[in-house]
């Protein structure tokens, strides 16, 4: 099977420590930092839950920003290692460069005569992928999950196969989902969209489907791209749309109950 994946990417970064007394100067905790761990950050974790899905004849390719003068995009967060409570998450870089034409042309070259099988572009709207490389790209693959922060238009919609949306990006794009004219989730219309709703489940086409149960949920960071790779990766295979979302609320109830960024693995119990 081949593979592609399509985004901006980060460095999700933990510093655990303990807070134990508050600051004399104001009513905050004191943190006294420990350990710190490093993850792969938005649409790197997505493609680093793809490669642990994968069969190992499965070819995956990964293409995102290059090394610019921006500054690098990192996510810190600071964690009180007893209670588990994120204290507070700190953020660097905010925009990368623009995917360049020749490199969009080569990658839709590469895919003209021979689709891939599937296609997840994780578009975090930092500035990699404008509106028109969505829908240029989108004809690489056979299968085409859009996972996006933008405001979407008809055309992105269409070009699509399925859109990846939380709760409140779906109610900021309901009105265009209207003009495709299929009513669907809330009464929104096409069986493009998959509302993910946190503890509530995942909707689609009028239907919601409730999660797995789990013991304790420990960190949601990085969750959204652990569903988006298992729906897209299942939906290759041949499964159900049906089928897809329930399997990858199962890979995402799994890695909720451990700290990080956490990558889904086949054994994980």
């Amino acid at each position: 099977m081949k593979i592609v994946i399509i985004g901006e990417s980060c460095s999700d970064i933990y510093i655990y420590g303990r807070c134990e007394r508050l600051c004399p100067e104001g009513p905050v905790p004191v943190f006294a930092p420990g350990r710190q761990k490093e993850y792969s950050g938005m649409a790197s974790n997505t493609y680093e839950n793809i490669k642990q899905m994968c069969d190992k004849d499965d070819d995956v390719e990964f293409i995102s920003q290059l090394p610019s003068h921006h500054s690098p995009m990192t996510k810190t967060r600071y964690v009180d290692e007893v209670s588990n409570q994120l204290l507070i998450r700190m953020d660097t870089g905010d925009s990368v460069d623009q995917i360049t034409k020749d490199n969009k042309e080569r990658i839709i070259s590469k895919f003209y005569n021979t689709k891939a099988d599937l296609l997840i572009v994780s578009d975090y709207c930092k500035g990699f992928l404008g509106d028109q490389d969505l829908i240029d790209l989108s004809v690489i693959a056979k299968t085409s999950v859009l996972d996006t922060k933008k405001a979407l238009s008809l055309k992105i919609i269409n070009a699509f196969n399925f859109i990846k949306m939380n709760e409140f990006e779906y109610q900021k794009n309901s009105a265009a989902f209207d003009m495709t004219g299929r009513s669907n989730v809330y009464g929104c219309s096409s069986s493009k969209a998959i509302v993910t709703r946190g503890s509530r489940g995942v909707s689609y086409l009028g239907g919601t489907y409730p999660p797995p149960k789990t013991h304790q949920t420990f960190d949601v960071s990085g969750a959204g791209d652990v569903f988006t790779a298992s729906f897209g990766y299942n939906l290759a295979l041949g499964k159900t749309v049906k089928d897809s979302i329930k399997t990858a609320q199962e890979c995402c109830s799994k890695v909720i109950q451990k700290r990080g960024t956490c990558v889904y693995e086949k054994n994980m119990d």
